[in-house]
């Protein structure tokens, strides 16, 4: 407890200086009271007890000299004293102390200044004073109790608390990609995260301001690739450089390249791809895309996303025969890097419960339905009335299901199921393949995984 009177020359009490940073919330708590003499309030009916009127007349020389030379008290007279003393203690104000803080910057440059002042409420009993700052800059926080006057104040328990921001670091972008400087926020004392916009690397070395795509490096400040895209010749009408079709609120490019439908016959042999937006797997008769396919330069073939879609139907809403089903995985399974892949992995089909999309000998999740089952080696992809599941209509759906159940024969089983799914998943997320995922088959990985928490 800190007991201040200005004229004991006790005017500063406890105080704290301490850094602070950017997102950080600070509390400071103090319990503070005065002295002051407690009067009871009399009515009309009440007289003043002997040793109550002694106390107020002896306080008082001047009227104390005149009863005396009275002989005695008038009772009424006194009645009225302690109504006015009484009056005058209501009207009296509280003593100027308070809590007080300062902030600072990193330079000691001053920008904000604030205290909580004692009220009447702390005359003879604790009042709390509080103050909740939020910190919008790294510096330094000050803070003291004062009392200004010659009264006497206690203050007690003066506390700060300082709760770190949950975020580490945030970052604004216009649609580009450029970074909207002076509105982000950086946790000082933690390594900055270089991968940025749409979570790709942002490479600063001999002061370069690209990003890593993989396939391509890309400027957000000029909105441009640096070289030109693999698959220019099937987009004439369009700058090999562009990035996301001139259009980045509409659309998004994970890799730097083009993206397309995939168009497999109905014996789920791959035919070629048109020039869509999209990654939808489509199925068409092969009669209907021979009418209707161009040949590139290099020998492969394309379709007119709008013809494309006249003649064609997504996987998931065409009925297909095991085998061709088979195809269509092993089309995406082959095209898989070999840090996501186990060799020689067998692709069945199989019948299950819906709400399974495709399962592993090894899987932990799968055995929560009841079916885990099939050859060591094996993917199993489920089978409905000759459909596959409805969350692999497009290309990288597919193959963020194949990056999962690989994890699971990499892992073989070698942590307890909840453990298994959630390695699986990071396989997932960590894949290329999870930028180019529908919206919906994200909501469902999610939702499995709180299940296997």
């Amino acid at each position: 407890m800190a007991w201040l009177n200005a004229d004991r020359g006790r005017i500063a009490g406890p105080g704290r200086t301490q850094p602070i940073y950017a997102g950080d919330s600070v509390k400071l708590r103090v319990h503070g009271k005065y002295a002051e003499p407690t009067l009871t309030k009399l009515n009309a009916e009440t007289y003043l007890t002997q040793s109550a009127k002694d106390q107020m007349v002896d306080g008082i020389s001047e009227l104390a000299g005149s009863l005396q030379r009275s002989g005695s008290g008038n009772p009424i007279a006194l009645l009225n004293l302690a109504n006015i003393l009484a009056g005058d203690l209501l009207q009296k104000e509280a003593p100027e102390a308070y809590l007080i803080y300062a902030l600072y910057d990193n330079d000691s440059n001053r920008y904000e200044v604030g205290k909580q002042v004692l009220s009447k409420n702390a005359a003879n009993q604790h009042e709390v004073l509080e103050e909740n700052l939020y910190i919008s800059e790294d510096g330094y926080l000050e803070t003291f109790v004062i009392n200004e006057t010659s009264e006497d104040v206690w203050f007690d328990d003066f506390t700060v608390m300082s709760t770190t921001s949950p975020i580490m670091q945030e970052t604004h972008y216009d649609p580009w990609g450029l970074e909207l400087t002076g509105i982000g926020f950086q946790y000082e004392g933690i390594k900055a995260n270089k991968y940025l916009y749409n979570g790709k690397e942002l490479i600063e070395d001999n002061g370069l301001q690209y990003y890593d795509y993989g396939a391509r490096m890309y400027d957000p400040v000029i909105g441009r690739w640096g070289g030109v895209d693999p698959l220019a010749d099937q987009m004439r009408r369009h700058s090999p450089y562009n990035y996301a079709f001139d259009n980045p609120i509409r659309f998004i490019d994970p890799d730097g390249m083009k993206p397309v439908d995939d168009y497999f016959n109905r014996q789920g042999q791959y035919l070629g791809s048109d020039e869509a937006d999209t990654d939808f797997v489509q199925i068409v008769d092969q009669k209907d895309w021979d009418a209707n396919k161009t040949t590139n330069t290099n020998g492969t073939e394309r379709i007119s996303h709008k013809n494309g879609q006249k003649i064609s139907s997504n996987i998931t809403e065409t009925k297909l025969s095991d085998e061709a089903v088979v195809n269509v995985m092993d089309h995406y399974n082959n095209q898989l890097d070999d840090k996501s892949k186990v060799d020689d992995i067998d692709i069945e089909t199989t019948q299950a419960p819906r709400g399974i999309i495709m399962r592993s000998s090894f899987g932990g999740g799968y055995g929560f339905f009841g079916y885990r089952f099939g050859q060591a080696n094996d993917i199993l992809i489920n089978i409905n009335d000759n459909k596959v599941d409805r969350d692999l209509n497009t290309a990288s759906n597919i193959t963020s299901s194949l990056v999962h159940e690989h994890q699971h024969h990499k892992d073989q089983s070698k942590y307890k199921s909840s453990t298994l799914e959630q390695r699986a998943i990071r396989a997932q997320r960590g894949h290329p393949s999870w930028q180019k995922i529908t919206i919906e088959f994200e909501k469902r990985i999610a939702d499995y995984g709180e299940m296997h928490k």
